[in-house]
């Protein structure tokens, strides 16, 4: 029978991953078992003037969280600080004025200006005053200069649309980084 005994491991740049102070108490780096970086940010002011056929970026007004200081509400971008995978998410609600009806909405996500994801809702030949759209993806970040933007489309053949806000819950978007990928 063998024993392997140590109070520290590291890794090869001598950063501790887990110790134990010998009486069977152990301390893992909170760096290893965390997904951060990680953000959550939600429009809180309605964007108005969404036209039809047009592509409108999202710009996230405020934030629920944002671990290292992610996310740029001034500019609606996602920059991680940390090269790594991250599940990358975000929702629109799309609400026509008055009676205007949508039958198609589109949000799409944007990496460094190039579309790496979209969902589109198509509806036939109803068509309804308000409409969420989803989208999600795993993606590759260098942790520098990578940035991520979300953009909302709506097709009615009219103008005047609104990405809605005022709540956390209708429009949203947010990222966290997967641990072992």
């Amino acid at each position: 029978m063998s024993t392997l005994e140590v109070n520290n491991i590291k890794d090869t740049g001598s950063n501790s991953l887990i110790s134990s102070d010998g009486s069977g108490t152990f301390t893992i780096n909170n760096g290893v078992l965390k997904s951060t970086p990680y953000f959550q940010a939600y429009l809180n002011t309605s964007q108005t003037g969404l036209s039809d056929g047009v592509d409108t970026k999202i710009i996230f007004d405020s934030e629920t969280f944002d671990a290292d200081s992610v996310y740029d509400t001034s500019n609606g971008r996602f920059t991680p600080n940390q090269a790594g995978k991250y599940f990358v998410y975000a929702q629109g609600y799309l609400l026509g004025p008055g009676t205007d009806s949508v039958n198609t909405a589109l949000i799409r996500m944007y990496k460094n200006g190039t579309q790496i994801a979209r969902n589109i809702w198509y509806n036939g030949t109803e068509w309804v005053r308000y409409t969420s759209v989803t989208v999600q993806q795993i993606v590759d970040m260098n942790g520098s200069s990578d940035y991520i933007e979300i953009y909302a489309q709506q097709d009615t053949g009219g103008a005047n649309w609104e990405i809605h806000g005022n709540s956390i819950a209708s429009t949203f978007f947010g990222a966290y980084k997967l641990i072992g990928a």
